[in-house]
């Protein structure tokens, strides 16, 4: 495996707030992208070499927080984190992670 690429995420049109929010909408737009980046990078990390490269697109909305798609913002800053941790642990390997 030269290159895993993972991407993700089903945008809402969160109009409400926190608070209004449905746990449905919580876990289809939070919790299921990002338990897919890590479950796909478990399982391919093992069948993966020097040089090989994990790319996880995420958004420019990691980093503005738009306030209208929280769920969604929330959940792209999680896989910059994820990202950014998975990168640390694997650099000495060889095996560059970075997010789009």
């Amino acid at each position: 495996m030269t290159c895993l690429r993972t991407s993700g995420c089903t945008r809402s049109t969160q109009t409400s707030t926190v608070r209004d929010s449905t746990t449905f909408v919580e876990v289809q737009c939070a919790d299921m992208p990002r338990l897919a980046f890590y479950y796909l990078s478990k399982y391919a990390l093992p069948h993966m070499n020097k040089g090989d490269t994990i790319i996880n697109d995420a958004s420019v909305n990691a980093y503005i927080g738009r306030p209208d798609l929280l769920d969604y913002t929330s959940s792209k800053g999680a896989i910059v984190a994820f990202t950014r941790g998975l990168s640390n642990q694997y650099v000495s390997k060889g095996i560059r992670v970075s997010s789009s």
